[in-house]
């Protein structure tokens, strides 16, 4: 989190584009890598799952950090967008 939780909320014009992309990188970059590099493996291996802990952040409009909120938002939607592309088969279709 660029904000701690026992502070004031920092607006967004106060944080730097360095702490924001350092919260992205950690918090979306590198489930990006991680799944990129598990999605080949889980196809040739016939399915798998992968599970991913987001934040209510994500959800919820979250005053007191939004770097860290914008990446959680951002990482929900990585998932749920990389699901869709590549949906569960059905036991019939296997």
């Amino acid at each position: 989190m660029t904000t701690p939780p026992d502070q004031d909320p920092v607006p967004l014009e106060n944080i730097s584009l360095d702490d924001y992309r350092r919260v992205t990188s950690v918090n979306l970059d590198g489930v990006f890598h991680c799944i990129k590099v598990l999605l080949p493996a889980m196809r040739a291996n016939g399915g798998g799952a992968i599970t991913v802990t987001a934040s209510g952040a994500g959800l919820l409009p979250t005053p007191q950090d939004v770097a860290y909120a914008a990446s959680k938002a951002a990482l929900i939607h990585l998932v749920r967008s990389v699901a869709a592309q590549d949906p569960p088969k059905k036991e019939d279709d296997q």
